[in-house]
């Protein structure tokens, strides 16, 4: 019996053995099944956290261009500020250099320079607009005078039927009237005191309408009747 059962087993061990080959290729196929390739999980997830970082970084880089942009803007302006202060500044502009570019703290330099000369002579033609202000008011007061002057000469003068002699009567008696008032106004004690009594007396004894009074004065006196009996000589 047990003969016969070894040589059944060596008939059938070859069939076993398939069937075992068989049942490791069907477990080793379910195990390679479950097992998880390191290359597809090592680059597919690098790409799913490379997603996630660019979502994280975005914002971020968007701010850094937003802000370099606004500052190259920033940085053209002020260049361009100063291209322009260079051409409107007469000292920069008409110098034998003028094509040649300048530093800033140059151009700044002769900005101030030009800006207080600007000053300075803005108060100088103020000055002088004051100064040409006075000497049109004195000229419209000169100018009001004489033309008082020029209405009282220009008068139409009436035919009198006055002699040479009373006429110079007339002058004469003037002149003694304002010889009076010259000898009790002027200093004659030095040429400082004369110089500045003789203005004032000149100003204030020789007004046209003083002369005029003076003038009516000679006259009434010359029509009294004694008058040539006391003032011709004998």
């Amino acid at each position: 019996m047990h003969a016969c059962w070894y040589q059944q087993d060596l008939i059938r061990s070859p069939r076993l053995k398939q069937e075992e080959i068989e049942m490791n290729q069907q477990d080793d196929a379910s195990t390679s099944s479950q097992i998880v390739d390191p290359y597809f999980t090592d680059q597919h997830g690098d790409d799913l956290n490379d997603d996630d970082e660019q979502d994280v970084q975005d914002p971020l880089e968007r701010k850094r261009t937003a802000h370099s942009i606004a500052e190259q803007k920033r940085r053209d302006a002020i260049k361009k500020g100063f291209e322009d202060l260079q051409t409107l500044l007469p000292t920069l502009r008409n110098s034998s250099n003028a094509g040649q570019k300048h530093s800033k703290a140059i151009i700044l330099q002769r900005a101030v320079e030009y800006l207080q000369y600007l000053t300075e002579d803005r108060r100088k033609l103020h000055e002088q607009l004051d100064q040409f202000r006075k000497e049109v008011m004195a000229l419209e007061i000169m100018k009001t005078n004489y033309e008082q002057i020029a209405r009282v000469h220009n008068q139409p003068q009436q035919e009198s039927g006055i002699t040479d002699e009373e006429q110079f009567d007339a002058f004469k008696s003037i002149m003694d009237t304002q010889f009076q008032s010259f000898d009790s106004s002027v200093n004659l004690s030095n040429f400082e005191a004369l110089s500045g009594s003789i203005i004032n007396w000149l100003e204030s004894s020789w007004k046209p309408e003083m002369m005029q009074n003076a003038l009516a004065n000679s006259l009434r006196a010359m029509n009294e009747p004694d008058h040539f009996k006391t003032n011709r000589p004998s």
